[in-house]
């Protein structure tokens, strides 16, 4: 009896019972993640990020929160919304700056105006639509955190996205076949909460990252490859001659036993020491002479030693006038033993390539087995490359789409 007239009172103030309890199970067997705050209470949802003061970001289901715990939902909700309009107010203000700052490239501008309108029109009550608060915890203020595998919490996050009831108290194995016999193909979809989830503030470094990505992705990009510090603009037109120059420093020099001495480590075939600090300043002098605040650079490291490829993938963000930072980096390795005869023959008949093979036999260094090795290096590095720049392409794309998007999250 006692039960059915919870329920009641539940239904009467609108509120789903299912939305107003604690897990039933093990942590480990949920897909949310948890941490425990002051005065012994665990909230459930998903850490966004854990920043170097040892604060972190958090983000809780709405509804579960204010059924659960209406007392820290009115705390945090309270904190979200004057947050929101600080925010608000200093979005508006960069923005104009920056618009002040590109009044010659209509199609940024077009951008901005449409996010300073947005902002604008912004009203507090809006965060009620969001399916999550976010919350910022002290130190001081949490005691423990509980997080969930990647796949764990991608299936929540599918089941959040597709309106599930009760995921932050379901296990997640119930989330996955509901979400199956919904149709949802949970091993594909990508989860995109972006739009559910109020963000946090930008520190001036982060704003000057967010910058430089969205001016990349809306504006002419300026991009270097290389290898070590040796680094070629990308154009529309290829420089034949750096590319030789740059293959014949790669392990295909015109002295193999010289090359091979090298890579072993022999004194008498020793190499003047690579840069290894600051390899990236000449591209973003560069990009920075030009105009740009951000620039790309993807870098080969491959050895004739060695059966796989590594290609790393870079953004650079300007800060200040001569300082530049990095945002993001992406390494993917691709191995020359696993790449098909077909891959092999598509390389070869890619006109550039052979462009690069005739110039190799007129140096004298085009022999069957160089070549070889060289056709196999260079599907490996393509596959490799193809991956990292994807990488790359999907992080830009993920924090250029709206400017109220969660901080680019910085490593020092």
């Amino acid at each position: 009896m006692v039960r059915l007239q919870v329920v009641f009172a539940l239904m009467v103030l609108g509120v789903s019972p299912a939305f107003s309890q604690v897990p039933q199970v093990v942590e480990s067997r949920l897909g949310v993640d948890s941490v425990k705050i002051d005065g012994g209470k665990r909230l459930y949802g998903f850490l966004l990020s854990h920043r170097a003061d040892q604060s972190i970001v958090f983000s809780v289901g709405r509804q579960w929160l204010e059924a659960t715990h209406p007392q820290l939902y009115a705390e945090f909700a309270g904190l979200e919304r004057d947050r929101f309009e600080k925010l608000r107010h200093q979005r508006i203000e960069r923005l104009e700056a920056w618009i002040e700052s590109r009044t010659d490239d209509r199609g940024l501008v077009s951008f901005l105006e449409h996010e300073l309108a947005r902002f604008s029109e912004m009203v507090p009550e809006d965060l009620r639509k969001k399916k999550f608060v976010t919350i910022e915890l002290m130190q001081s203020r949490y005691k423990e955190i509980f997080n969930q595998p990647a796949d764990r919490r991608k299936i929540a996050g599918l089941a959040f996205q597709n309106d599930l009831e009760a995921v932050t108290t379901t296990p997640v194995s119930q989330l996955r076949k509901q979400l199956v016999e919904m149709g949802v193909d949970v091993e594909t979809e990508a989860v995109n909460l972006s739009k559910e989830v109020e963000s946090t503030a930008e520190s001036d470094r982060q704003w000057a990252a967010r910058k430089a990505v969205v001016e990349y992705a809306l504006r002419k990009q300026i991009e270097f490859q290389g290898t070590g510090s040796m680094l070629i603009r990308k154009t529309d037109t290829p420089d034949m001659t750096a590319l030789v120059s740059q293959l014949l420093g790669g392990g295909l020099g015109e002295d193999p036993i010289s090359q091979l001495g090298a890579e072993l480590g022999l004194p008498e075939f020793k190499k003047p020491k690579e840069q290894t600090d600051g390899w990236w300043k000449r591209a973003t002098e560069e990009a920075e002479r030009d105009g740009f605040c951000g620039v790309s650079i993807t870098r080969l490291n491959q050895s004739m030693l060695s059966t796989s490829v590594t290609v790393e993938a870079y953004f650079f963000a300007i800060e200040k006038p001569g300082s530049w930072f990095q945002i993001a980096k992406f390494s993917v390795q691709a191995s020359t033993a696993e790449q098909t005869e077909e891959q092999l023959k598509r390389i070869q008949e890619d006109p550039q390539v052979k462009s690069v093979i005739d110039t190799l036999k007129g140096l004298g260094l085009g022999g069957q087995g160089t070549v070889e090795q060289a056709l196999r290096h260079g599907a490996a590095t393509q596959k490799a490359l193809q991956d990292a720049t994807g990488q790359l392409s999907a992080f830009i794309s993920q924090n250029s789409r709206e400017l109220d998007s969660q901080p680019i999250a910085l490593h020092p």
